[in-house]
């Protein structure tokens, strides 16, 4: 299945969990054939995008475009707010290390006298 990792509905994040039995014994067998999983809740999708793997390609174009979930824009900010934290932890290591390298020349002057 071709799915866009981003484009007009935006970005999708979904898990999948599997459990898989290789040769159960027949009592548990019995115990999962008889108790089918539950199905998954339907969810309205009202002001939320479609899921792509739910989409049907030629349908898409004839429907109108809801908000995708992440913007370029919130891309951007994202990517602002952590190079401004990756600045400011450089900033506190570089002020941490001249503050060690006082104190070990203080604690030098120290001993020579």
């Amino acid at each position: 299945m071709d799915v866009p990792a981003a484009g007009p509905l935006g970005v999708h994040s979904w898990q999948y969990d599997e459990v898989v039995f290789n040769d159960p014994f027949q009592s548990f067998l019995n115990t999962l054939m008889q108790h089918p999983p539950s199905p998954l809740p339907r969810v309205r999708m009202r002001g939320r995008p479609h899921p792509a793997h739910l989409a049907v390609e030629s349908s898409l174009s004839n429907q109108p475009q809801p908000p995708p979930e992440f913007t370029t824009l919130m891309e951007r900010e994202e990517v602002e707010r952590i190079e401004d934290s990756r600045r400011k932890v450089n900033d506190e290591t570089d002020r941490l290390r001249q503050v060690i390298l006082d104190k070990e020349r203080l604690l030098a002057r120290l001993r020579e006298s």
